[in-house]
């Protein structure tokens, strides 16, 4: 089961990642991967959905990110519950998250489906996340 809410970013046309976020409180040490957010309250509500304020605090990181790494981004908050960001920062509702994704941070290297894959040696990784939000900016996300 996949832990919600995440981002979504589009390398090209065939390449994605994801980034975590994770939820913990005021007092807790941060995750090692993903975006940690340090709460007073619970950011979810009694039926475990993302109450509005941890929505909009959420949907702020998904924006900057699409503004700093210069590609498309979407923030999902579950299985049939997104927002793609147009250009101009305006968030778009969809019911259909990106399918393609994998935490580079969290399970290691990826590949396209446009590059032959070849084990890196040891010591040394397929693809990163300073690599990957380098590469081809601003594609649209579907």
């Amino acid at each position: 089961m996949r832990k919600f809410p995440y981002i979504v970013y589009k390398v090209n046309a065939t390449t994605f990642l994801t980034k975590s976020i994770h939820f913990r409180p005021l007092e807790a040490e941060p995750e090692k991967t993903g975006i940690t957010l340090c709460c007073a309250f619970s950011p979810f509500d009694e039926n475990g959905r993302l109450r509005d304020d941890a929505r909009t605090i959420v949907r702020r990181i998904a924006l900057s990110e699409r503004v700093t790494s210069g590609m498309n981004v979407c923030v999902v908050f579950g299985p049939e519950e997104c927002e793609y960001f147009e250009p101009d920062g305006t968030p778009v509702l969809s019911s259909r998250p990106p399918k393609l994704g994998r935490n580079l941070l969290e399970l290691g290297p990826a590949i396209s489906n446009d590059e032959p894959y070849e084990k890196p040696s040891d010591g040394e990784t397929a693809l990163n996340l300073t690599t990957a939000l380098s590469k081809e900016k601003k594609e649209l996300v579907h």
